[in-house]
C-alpha cells in the first residue's frame, strides 16, 4: 500500500470511529455534532501532517506532534 494509500485509509477509519461515538453518546442521526465535525476535521488535518506515514504505527507512540504551519498548534491532549 502507497503511503497516499495509507493516510486515506487511517482518515477514512478515525472519520467512522468519530461518527460511530457521536451516533452513540451524542445522538447525532444525520452529520456529526459540531464538536466531533471539528475533532473530524482535526484528526484529518493531524493525518495530512504524519511525517511518518510510511513506517507509522500508532499516533500515541509517537514522539513528535504533527503540527506545522498548516497543522496549527492545538494538542493531542
Amino acid at each position: 500500500m502507497d503511503t497516499q494509500s495509507k493516510r486515506e485509509r487511517e482518515k477514512q477509519v478515525v472519520s467512522l470511529m468519530i461518527r460511530l461515538y457521536c451516533r452513540k453518546n451524542h445522538r447525532a442521526k444525520g452529520p456529526l455534532c459540531p464538536d466531533c465535525a471539528a475533532l473530524d476535521a482535526y484528526a484529518r488535518q493531524r493525518s495530512d501532517c504524519c511525517p511518518f506515514m510510511e513506517t507509522k504505527t500508532f499516533c500515541s507512540n509517537c514522539k513528535v506532534t504533527a503540527t506545522g504551519p498548516k497543522c496549527g498548534s492545538r494538542s493531542a491532549g
